[in-house]
């Protein structure tokens, strides 16, 4: 278990968040978790927004965040979430329990993708972000706004399957 712990924490972890997220640019946008299933189909699991205000400074800093938090979605296929959870008590001391039983309902994501949107205006994120959540239908997010639809919603369509990005 030393190892895990080691793995689960610290500057291992930060290195390879920073690694992953090297050719994200600290821009406004939007960027979803997923996978594909064995026929090749996309699955979303969380649709996120980062840039709209202090907090969500840009696509790079918050995928970052998000990586080096929750980093237990990537574990719960490797070790029970009982063991993860004593992890969590040796990490940090007790706290974040809500936030990585969060993390753990990401389980199963193998890619990120984002959309850069330096142009849109803040009055019109939430619209995005609903049609975005509607169209995508990702299993983590909880709250499902009313949509509107977008030209965000086309660029992941574009991205996904499309551009061959993510290879088949």
């Amino acid at each position: 278990m030393h190892w895990t712990l080691r793995s689960l924490s610290g500057p291992n972890n930060a290195r390879l968040c920073d690694d992953i997220t090297s050719r994200i640019d600290e821009v406004q946008g939007f960027y979803i978790w997923g996978c594909y299933d064995t026929k090749k189909y996309w699955h979303s699991i969380y649709l996120g927004k980062a840039g709209y205000s202090k907090e969500k400074s840009s696509l790079k800093k918050r995928i970052r965040e998000e990586l080096t938090d929750e980093r237990a979605c990537f574990w719960v296929n490797v070790l029970p979430v009982v063991q993860l959870h004593e992890i969590r008590e040796r990490i940090h001391r007790g706290k974040y329990n809500r936030e990585w039983d969060r993390a753990m309902r990401k389980a199963g994501t193998t890619h990120i993708a984002w959309v850069p949107t330096p142009t849109i205006d803040n009055a019109d994120i939430q619209h995005v972000e609903a049609d975005l959540i509607e169209a995508f239908n990702p299993t983590v997010n909880r709250q499902r706004p009313t949509p509107r639809k977008t030209k965000v919603f086309q660029e992941f369509r574009r991205i996904i399957q499309e551009e061959g990005l993510f290879s088949r």
